[in-house]
């Protein structure tokens, strides 16, 4: 799989309008950072709201499926994180093959790379 997208960062217009809502202030630098394409328009391999991803981390080589979710719909213990948590902020408008880096809560930082859309 080509990491030829890695640095690319896309927002579906719906997943635009409704993030400008939540005015968090990491979430506003990715706002800033993006290219919003139409939903219609969005490559099959892109990381947006209610998808399912399945990330590999570096250190360990372990994988994880994750499904990006707005803030009240969050159950860490079937997988679904926030948008506004740090790996969510990450994942959110990359591709798969591309790897995201991430500071922790506690300052550590990790790297993740999407493996697959699901």
């Amino acid at each position: 799989m080509s990491v030829r997208h890695q640095d690319e960062l896309l927002l579906t217009e719906s997943n635009y309008a409704r993030l400008s809502q939540l005015k968090d202030g990491a979430l506003l630098e990715l706002l800033d950072a993006a290219d919003v394409v139409p939903d219609a328009q969005a490559p099959d391999d892109l990381v947006t709201m209610r998808g399912q991803v399945r990330v590999r981390h570096e250190t360990s080589g372990q994988e994880q499926t994750l499904t990006m979710c707005w803030p009240e719909d969050v159950k860490p213990e079937e997988g679904r994180i926030s948008v506004l948590s740090p790996i969510g902020t990450a994942l959110l408008g990359r591709r798969a093959g591309a790897w995201v880096a991430l500071r922790l809560p506690g300052g550590q930082s990790q790297r993740l790379r999407i493996e697959a859309l699901l």
